[in-house]
């Protein structure tokens, strides 16, 4: 089937990527929270499960020292929520490494 494209698209924007995809451009390699709607609903589809991504961490850094404010606070753990259910469901290899820590000012 000609598909009309011709060349290599390289670019660092995870937006561009998937959209690139849903228009048919080619394989992306995208992490599966990002297009798991799109591979829910067919608009992508996952080739090679066997290969998984690579790991990568997963850092917080703030400024608050050692009183974190509530809002903060509540966004880490939301955070840290997201990223364990991700691990739960078998999800992004990003979630399996996900490191949450807090620094004080002045240690980094």
């Amino acid at each position: 089937m000609p598909h009309g494209h011709n060349g290599r698209l390289d670019t660092d924007d995870g937006g561009a990527i998937r959209q690139a995809a849903l228009a048919g451009a080619g394989i992306a390699h995208l992490m599966q929270f990002a297009v798991q709607d799109d591979l829910d609903t067919g608009r992508l589809v996952r080739i090679l499960p066997e290969v998984a991504m690579p790991t990568m961490p997963v850092h917080i850094v703030h400024a608050y020292g050692r009183q974190l404010p509530v809002r903060a606070r509540l966004f880490v753990e939301f955070l840290a929520g997201r990223m364990a259910a991700l691990t739960r469901s078998g999800g992004s290899s990003v979630a399996k490494t996900a490191a949450l820590r807090r620094w004080p000012c002045g240690s980094l």
